[in-house]
């Protein structure tokens, strides 16, 4: 099992969660992403960790979309880790809504590529050890504007 965190920022807000994942997932995302900047898929769905109570371990879902004009939408929906209340289990939750361009994508991509090759190197050297993904993977993203329509491109 593989600690991950996630971190997304828009507007001046951050949120940020741990979740718990394995490489394939994080692999799969690295695929699905790539598909979809090359025009082979229309959109890119991933979930890592697990939502509801019942989990207690962060949770971390993106739908990820391209339109024609070369735009990438991506929805997030980010859960913490869940609390003790008074007389139930909470967490903090977060649903984004963000736009960026392929090239950001793709550096993104590379860079998340870049640490998975580490991890699994590091692993392989010492099978004993946790299986860890050290970094931080910036998606970067640009202002939304009045064109946006969540209704179009939001599929959280």
């Amino acid at each position: 099992m593989l600690e991950f965190e996630v971190t997304v920022s828009v507007d001046g807000n951050l949120f940020r969660n741990t979740v718990y994942t394995d490489l394939q997932s994080i692999r799969e995302n690295i695929t699905n992403l790539a598909a979809l900047l090359n025009n082979n898929r229309t959109h890119s769905d991933t979930s890592f960790g697990g939502e509801g109570g019942e989990v207690a371990n962060g949770y971390y879902h993106q739908v990820v979309k391209a339109d024609i004009r070369g735009r990438v939408y991506i929805s997030t929906h980010q859960q913490s880790d869940f609390g003790d209340s008074t007389n139930r289990k909470i967490a903090h939750e977060a649903k984004l809504h963000l736009v960026s361009e392929p090239a950001f994508v793709d550096r993104y991509i590379n860079a998340l590529e870049a640490a998975c090759k580490h991890a699994e190197k590091s692993y392989f050297q010492d099978p004993e050890s946790d299986l860890v993904i050290d970094g931080t993977f910036v998606l970067q993203c640009l202002e939304i504007d009045k064109e946006f329509d969540p209704e179009l491109h939001t599929v959280l």
